[in-house]
């Protein structure tokens, strides 16, 4: 593979290089045409024309250029350590001074342009020198110029050098200065008249002019300022200001100065679109600061009595960014940055070995056999590791110690991204898990919940948790035991009633699976088939097709679809939160993965929750029991960091709903709690962000952190160059195509394909335009590029199946593919503009380079102060100690007093409570709506009553459904005493009562009109949630606590989109903000109109969209 070093020396190369089509996008410093016009502008000779002043506007609006800063310089602080000092700071840049060719004739470097050198040297804090060198086609001029430095307010004093004309002088009158006018001076910073071979260019504009005619005068200045902070410090700031130019005629008389942009153009001024070359900006400009009798006083971090402060304080760099080089007491300045990335190595316990620390810990606390099986299964599957680190010998010791109090307790891990904390909390739960297979303790059923935040990532570490369990089952299995199963359950399960309609609506009978064999590391596959013509159902059948690995011990480890994993629970359940919370309120028959016992049909796997049934309603076969189910004991939250905001609020009241649902359906003590793990890289206060997620009651907290060894010893991992770049010149998605582009041209030039490549951008419409622009610049691998966003869809997995075969080459993705997911092969990365959390970046690079050499280009955005402080703090982004300190400074939390979250979590409450009865298929499997036509409607609606209302207000409903009475109002009756301790206990602590109570009684009337209703038909309480209360009262919805808008779309077959890909749903004030009539909005690198906002015709009059937004 090529050397990405190389790659990104070559690609900054490109982007700031002097001959850089027009202007370079870096490493520029653009003309200040305010003062210029103040200095050099006249009023009675104006040089833009009203046709130039249209142009000058598109000019300023076009999408893809920037105005360029014309600041560049710095303010240090510095104490004063003996008589002589001196601090030396050396400007470095170079002027156009004619175009690369003229009437087809290229004209030789060395005339295109003149390198410039400014060195000032500050003596003493009251003495300034200034050495000019000039160099280029036929100049060598040097000039040096001293002067005093004069106050200008209490404790400062200052001096501008002017160069070769006045110009802040003039606009800043009073200001301390020296013109330096010198003849040769000037000269040698004018554009020539012509080249040596006698040609003549001219300059762009109706009134274009000959360069015979017009000359440009570069012009510039430098500030150097001293300003005394205290009796022992000195703060010291030389900046170079960049005038632009001063317009002089054939006679070298000063003529104005331009209030545009100005090109040199080769030939005729009609043809200046084609090939233009910018004047007045200086080029490839760096500094470089050195010093003497000075101790300096800046530092990357400040330490105080608990905590530290990362970031570089007492240095700020203007416009451009510091890199010191401590050996040579010196620090570069400039707008770009290639920065190698070393990571300290963990501390690992070398005393041991890895497969013996397991088979110790485990005996010390009573599991010993089962210890054995997983250190034989752990040698087999990672036979590079010898050692465990000392964080994962911790995490063994905690998770199999006895907890000493009654109730749960709560483990939190957190270690570097690929450091290994998936193994810390898999090991210990496996050999607890193995521990019943071999005592016989276990009667099957879930053991341990694994919560990822993500599909994409649940799938990934379901790959990782295989491998293991396919060698730990080997062993099992060889010596009569039951093998350890894992179950996937989130959205993209499918069910067999969705494989038998892949048969046939598509003919298709084989899918391939986004987890990799254990054994050869290829793609599993799936095949299915119904075992009748039109049997509505089939059979599913994991296979590997590469390596032919054992069929029915991988159908026993690995479930793969929803009956299966209901009707027999896996030992390990890989899910997500959302799952999570439908199943809760709405899936009876779903709960035997909670330990409820279930009817379930051993012919096509499909469960009850009524366990007397005795006829299965989709094949007609017997029923049979499943009971004596495990129930969750351990829950692992994996990325836990972003369980924040409105998210980690609604997840925080889904896990104490889910342990209220396995105490009620367990009939266990009030007092159970489970064993909490969370884990995350990037986890700010563990102790206080688990107490926040989880609740502190019956709950004690563990916490373990990876140490890093002291010595400065580095991991041998991959290397990961970091290139910063903050753009110029030219928008940020103009630098990005550019550094693809030139990324693409080498990868070609060696005969390669350009590299797998994830770009993460923070915003949807940021995608869709990248995805747009790379598409247009890169035609030649044009459908090698596609985007990640929710605008996807389901079609996100088929995006990430295709990226990671290669299919796919170029990747632009929001957050959704910042967590866990490891593709393998990504040895590019792009950060478009920097995330809000620094622990969200941390993720970001995570995904890329895990076992390879990589580069990620960040770009940062010249408009968001977050990506200036990151800029100039750029070590916080690849130096992992600062980073860590920096993640402990970032502070979210998660409230529980959020009224709209406490509305939703009770309203979901109260159906968990109902799906939790016993008698809950009378009611969520039988109609209850219209209940006054049917007995048994009636007969199932009193049970659904019964459990909500005390005896009383049942006996008025009783009365009601018989016809003697009009039903009560719910705001006049009394709950039943159970439901009010069910939600107290699925609720702790207690919300505000009257926000709970007031939500509650609001469903339960849409209950009791919907019991009385006088509509045709009958319908359960499951097509009653599905149908209306579903939206109605935001049940599905954990990620966002706003109203949901949908955008349709026209027929998009013209552009490859199948008809479920017209609609997309967003937040509404999202839309309100992105959608109104005639706005443009992007959707999968396409551009629409807003045609329309109406509200749905289900949705009530009040939620019209101008009634919810405008009132």
């Amino acid at each position: 593979m090529p050397d990405l070093g190389y790659v990104a020396r070559e690609v900054i190369s490109f982007l700031k290089g002097r001959t850089h089509t027009e202007k370079p996008h870096i490493s520029v410093l653009g003309p200040d045409r305010r003062t210029a016009r103040v200095a050099f502008g006249k009023k009675t000779q104006p040089l833009i024309t009203e046709e130039e002043e249209a142009e000058a506007f598109y000019e300023e609006i076009d999408p893809y250029r920037r105005i360029v800063p014309y600041v560049f310089g710095y303010y240090a602080d510095f104490k004063p350590s003996n008589d002589e000092r001196v601090v030396e700071t050396t400007f470095t840049f170079c002027i156009r001074t004619a175009p690369p060719n003229v009437n087809s004739k290229p004209v030789p470097l060395d005339q295109q342009f003149r390198d410039v050198k400014l060195r000032v040297r500050l003596m003493n804090e009251k003495n300034a020198e200034l050495l000019i060198n000039i160099r280029g086609f036929s100049t060598n001029v040097s000039l040096r110029i001293q002067e005093m430095l004069k106050p200008v307010s209490n404790n400062v004093q200052e001096i501008w050098f002017e160069i070769p004309y006045a110009s802040y002088s003039k606009r800043y009158k009073g200001i301390p200065h020296k013109v330096v006018s010198d003849p040769s001076i000037i000269r040698s910073l004018a554009t020539l008249d012509k080249t040596d071979s006698g040609y003549y260019y001219f300059f762009n504009g109706s009134r274009g002019a000959r360069s015979l005619d017009r000359r440009l005068i570069y012009a510039f200045a430098i500030r150097i300022s001293v300003k005394k902070l205290n009796p022992e410090l000195v703060r010291v700031s030389v900046l170079l200001y960049n005038c632009g130019g001063c317009v002089v005629d054939s006679k070298w008389r000063k003529v104005g100065s331009y209030e545009v942009a100005r090109y040199m153009l080769p030939g005729d001024p009609g043809n200046y679109r084609i090939d233009r070359w910018s004047t007045e900006y200086l080029l490839e400009i760096e500094g470089r600061i050195k010093w003497s009798g000075y101790q300096k006083m800046w530092t990357w971090k400040q330490s105080f009595d608990s905590y530290v402060v990362p970031g570089l304080k007492g240095f700020l760099p203007k416009n451009c960014l510091a890199v010191e080089n401590e050996e040579a007491r010196e620090v570069i300045l400039r707008d770009w940055h290639i920065a190698k990335e070393t990571v300290p190595k963990i501390k690992c316990d070398n005393v041991r070995s890895a497969p013996e620390i397991i088979k110790e810990i485990s005996s010390k606390y009573g599991y010993q056999k089962a210890g054995e099986y997983v250190a034989k299964a752990f040698k087999d599957v990672f036979q590079s590791v010898s050692n465990l680190y000392t964080f994962q010998t911790k995490a063994l010791t905690s998770i199999l110690k006895p907890s000493e109090q009654e109730g749960g307790k709560c483990l939190v891990i957190t270690a570097r991204t690929a450091g290994g904390k998936t193994l810390a909390f898999l090991l210990p739960i496996l050999i607890k898990v193995v521990h019943e297979k071999l005592t016989g303790s276990s009667f099957g059923g879930v053991k341990a919940l694994f919560f990822y935040p993500t599909k994409a990532l649940a799938n990934d570490q379901a790959e990782t948790i295989l491998r293991l369990i396919w060698s730990l089952n080997k062993l099992l299995v060889k010596d009569g035991y039951k093998p350890v199963s894992v179950g996937i359950l989130h959205g993209d399960t499918r069910t067999r009633k969705e494989l038998a309609r892949l048969i046939q609506r598509q003919g298709k009978r084989m899918e391939d699976l986004r987890i990799k064999c254990p054994v050869c590391g290829n793609r599993l596959r799936v095949t299915f088939e119904e075992p009748s013509v039109n049997a509505g159902w089939a059979l599913e059948k994991v296979f590997c097709e590469s390596c032919g690995a054992d069929p029915d011990l991988l159908n026993r480890s690995l479930l793969v679809v929803r009956e299966r994993i209901y009707s027999t629970p896996p030992d390990i359940l890989i899910t997500n939160p959302d799952t999570i919370n439908v199943t809760l309120m709405y899936s009876p028959k779903a709960q035997s993965v909670f330990g409820r016992n279930v009817a379930f049909c051993p012919n096509c796997g499909e469960t009850y929750s009524n366990i007397n049934k005795r006829k299965c309603g989709v094949c007609g076969s017997s029923l049979s029991r499943l009971d004596k189910l495990s129930y969750p004991k351990v829950i692992v939250i994996d990325e836990a960091h972003l369980l924040r905001g409105v998210f980690g609020s609604q997840v925080s009241f889904v896990l104490l709903r889910l342990e209220q649902a396995i105490r009620a359906i367990n009939h266990l003590s009030h007092s159970w709690r489970p064993h909490y793990v969370l884990s995350s890289a990037t986890l700010n206060n563990p102790k206080k962000r688990a107490e926040e997620l989880i609740g502190d009651h019956n709950m004690s907290f563990d916490t373990i952190e990876a140490e890093y060894e002291e010595s400065g010893e580095e991991e041998e991992l991959p290397v990961k160059w970091h290139v910063f770049i903050m753009p110029k010149a030219y928008a940020p998605q103009a630098t990005l195509a550019r550094v693809m582009e030139k990324s693409a041209e080498l990868w070609l030039k060696w005969e390669q394909l350009p590299p797998s490549t994830l770009i993460f951008v923070n915003r949807i419409a940021e995608a869709n335009s990248l995805v747009y622009l790379l598409r247009d610049m890169l035609s030649g691998v044009r459908n090698l590029i596609d985007g990640h966003t929710t605008d996807y869809g389901r079609q996100r997995a088929d995006v990430e199946d295709r990226f990671s075969t290669g299919e796919l080459r170029i990747l632009v993705a929001t957050r959704g593919l910042e967590v866990g997911v490891d593709f393998d092969i990504i040895k590019v990365g792009g950060i478009y503009g920097m995330p809000y959390y620094v622990s969200d970046y941390v993720q970001r690079i995570g995904r890329i380079g895990r076992k390879a050499d990589s580069i990620v280009f960040n770009i940062f955005m010249p408009d968001k102060p977050i990506d200036h402080f990151l800029f100039r703090n750029w070590k916080l982004l690849c130096n992992l100690r600062l980073r860590d300190h920096q993640m402990q400074q970032e502070t979210y939390t998660i409230r529980r007093d959020n009224q709209e979250v406490v509305k939703r979590s009770a309203v979901r409450a109260l159906f968990d409570f109902l799906s939790t009865r016993p008698d809950s298929h009378l009611f969520y499997e039988g109609e209850v709506s219209n209940a006054l036509t049917s007995q048994t409607r009636k007969r199932n609606a009193i049970a659904l009553l019964s459990h909500i209302f005390d005896q009383k207000a049942l006996d008025s409903f009783m009365n009601a459904l018989d016809g003697q009475q009009p039903p009560p109002p719910a705001s006049s009756i009394t709950l039943s005493k159970e439901l009010e301790t069910y939600l107290q206990k699925a609720l702790i602590p207690v919300p505000p009562v009257n926000v709970m109570r007031n939500a509650i009684l609001q469903v339960i009337e849409n209950i009791i009109q919907d019991v009385f209703s006088q509509q045709p038909g009958g319908a359960s309480l499951t097509q009653l949630i599905y149908r209306k209360y579903r939206e109605a009262f935001f049940l599905w919805h954990i990620r966002h606590a706003e109203r949901v808008c949908v955008y349709q779309f026209p027929d998009l077959q013209q552009l490859g989109f199948s008809d479920e890909e017209r609609e997309r749903e967003r937040g509404l004030v999202y839309a309100f903000r992105h959608a109104v009539p005639g706005q443009i909005i992007s959707y999968r690198g396409n551009y629409f109109s807003i045609k329309l906002v109406k509200r749905s015709p289900s949705a009530e009059p009040s939620e019209d969209p101008a009634n919810l937004v405008w009132r």
